[in-house]
């Protein structure tokens, strides 16, 4: 399975929610009950600094059992707290923890705005 590309932004200062869905290519929900998905950003493609590190097993990102669902959270004060440009990130599935088995889902590029609306 090749991994899609999505790319995200995250507002500096503000909460960052998204939610996705793991389906087959008949549209049938992935069942993610007993999986880790994490969620890792590097300043570069060749693995420069950790920018963004999420994982299920931390409460970052939220796994709707059989429902394939996927919900990515950052607080506003970590958000506030981050400082880079751009991003690269993948998103990657270890079904039942094993990092022998896991499957990179989605990749791309994670975008600061560093902009404020006042």
């Amino acid at each position: 399975m090749q991994p899609s590309t999505y790319d995200l932004s995250i507002f500096k200062g503000s909460v960052f929610r998204q939610g996705l869905i793991w389906e087959d290519d008949s549209g049938t929900p992935i069942d993610l009950s007993g999986s880790i998905v994490r969620l890792r950003a590097y300043k570069s493609s060749n693995k420069g600094a950790l920018v963004v590190d999420l994982s299920s097993e931390t409460g970052d990102i939220t796994l709707g059992g059989a429902t394939g669902t996927i919900d990515l959270y950052i607080s506003a004060t970590d958000t506030e707290s981050m400082n880079f440009g751009q991003a690269v990130y993948s998103l990657e599935h270890l079904p039942g923890g094993s990092e022998a088995d896991r499957v990179i889902l989605l990749h791309g590029v994670i975008t600061l705005d560093k902009e404020t609306v006042e």
